[in-house]
């Protein structure tokens, strides 16, 4: 299972890409509480690592376990 990415460091500007369905998901979201999962973490640019949202991350854990 992928991490969920952290409350600590985020702030209401930053802006993250889901890797399947394209959607934004805003720094305010993340911190009101919106998940979203680190598929492959950059340690030296945090905002580049590849994400995936809460939804794409449901319809992918369902596919791997038909």
């Amino acid at each position: 299972m992928a991490s969920i990415l952290s409350k600590a460091g985020v702030n209401p500007g930053m802006s993250f890409k889901c890797c399947d369905c394209g959607d934004t998901i805003t720094g305010r979201q993340v911190l009101d509480g919106d998940y979203l999962y680190i598929v492959a973490a950059n340690r030296e640019n945090p905002e580049a690592s590849v994400f995936r949202c809460e939804c794409c991350q449901d319809e992918w854990e369902e596919r791997r376990h038909e």
